[in-house]
């Protein structure tokens, strides 16, 4: 039989074992839940206290900055070494117009526009050696452009073969680009519209220069009054070219041209309020004459219609008429008609000098001193070729 003492023996033996067993159970739980936290596979602890059970959450090292990725503006994404997305964030995502799903796994270059195909491959093939950017053109899921500039840089060696792609959206700089290019095409316009005012304005100042010379040759010592109220008309007539001139370079700032029927109809208008009782009709073939054509025809218009005025009798009539490239002012009275040996050069006055002048300089054509064929009044007849942007409009 066994001793009391070898029976106590036993039994605490055992029961040191069981203890040992139990820590040894309880060190290996500790060390699956250690390693499991250092592993990032713990979300969370509860831990019983004197307030009953509280769960305690762990976030790792990493959260912050999957958190920053996830919130950036601009696209992060991790490529394969061939391009191939392993990961993108949200925006990434977002900037695609297409399901983050879609993208994973898919590769990145049948996200790239056809004509940016070769540069994003040589972009690729420079990423996965050293840093490397370029403006590369993505295509949205709704197919539309999307101008981006691409940064790849290769991961750290323990990431084997992994290349870090950062997007950024060039469409706000794109939409900066274009309106700055407008702003510049607006300026160099405004710029030749400027320069093309100062030339025009410089030569109606020369005319006017000029026509004050004239008279002030032909009356040596004094000025009369009819030849001042005739300069403030031939003043008049420019203002009211570059008044239309100006009217139109509010529409289009580089402007060259003038319409016929506007320019002789207000400046006829004007000279009607000089003429009543008498009267003057018109008909104008509208065309668009270049701005120094239509200050040259305004003062010969003036000249020739105020000279019928003067000279001649009852209505007025001018007309303006275009054919083949060429075109034709005519101006006709009721007068007694030019003597049979009416001599243009010998017998006009400063006036007519200043018409025939301004035809045969300004507008390269010919000017012919008529009598009607009815032999009751003057026809006087302008015939110039017209500029080649001049091309009739309609006809009135």
């Amino acid at each position: 039989m066994r001793s009391r003492g070898s029976a106590e023996f036993d039994a605490s033996k055992r029961r040191l074992l069981n203890e040992n067993a139990a820590l040894r159970a309880r060190l290996d739980e500790a060390e699956e839940t250690l390693r499991a936290i250092r592993h990032g596979e713990v979300d969370a602890l509860v831990v019983s206290g004197p307030d009953g059970e509280q769960v305690y959450t762990l976030e790792s090292a990493e959260q912050p900055y999957r958190v920053l990725i996830e919130q950036m503006q601009e696209g992060a994404v991790t490529l394969s070494s061939n391009g191939v997305v392993l990961y993108c964030n949200l925006r990434f995502a977002q900037m695609l117009k297409t399901p983050h799903e879609k993208i994973l796994a898919s590769s990145v270059s049948d996200f790239v526009a056809p004509a940016h195909s070769k540069e994003f491959r040589d972009l690729l093939k420079q990423g996965n050696k050293e840093s490397a950017r370029a403006e590369i053109t993505l295509i949205t899921g709704d197919n539309k452009l999307l101008p981006t500039y691409l940064t790849l840089s290769p991961l750290p060696a323990e990431v084997e073969g992994g290349i870090c792609m950062i997007v950024t959206d060039l469409t706000e700089q794109e939409s900066m680009r274009r309106n700055q290019a407008t702003i510049e095409a607006l300026n160099a316009r405004l710029r030749r519209a400027m320069t093309e005012t100062h030339h025009r304005v410089k030569n109606s100042l020369q005319i006017m220069s000029a026509l004050v010379e004239m008279h002030v040759l032909d009356n040596a010592v004094s000025v009369p009054t009819a030849t001042i109220r005739n300069l403030n008309l031939q003043v008049r007539a420019l203002a009211a070219v570059h008044d239309i001139l100006t009217q139109q370079s509010k529409r289009d700032a580089e402007c060259k041209t003038i319409s016929s029927m506007q320019l002789l109809e207000q400046l006829l208008q004007m000279l009607q309020e000089i003429a009543a009782p008498r009267i003057i009709t018109y008909s104008i073939a509208d065309t668009p004459l270049l701005s120094q054509h239509a200050i040259a025809i305004a003062l010969i218009v003036n000249e020739l219609v105020m000279n019928c005025l003067k000279h001649g009798r009852g209505a007025v009539e001018v007309s303006f008429r275009t054919h083949c490239g060429e075109a034709e002012l005519e101006i006709v009275d009721c007068g007694e008609g030019f003597s049979e040996n009416f001599d243009p050069k010998a017998q006009t006055g400063t006036g007519m000098a200043l018409a025939s002048n301004l035809v045969s300089w300004d507008l390269q054509g010919a000017i012919s001193f008529r009598n009607r064929t009815d032999g009751i009044g003057t026809r006087v007849l302008v015939t110039f070729p017209l500029a080649p942007t001049s091309t009739p409009m309609s006809g009135h």
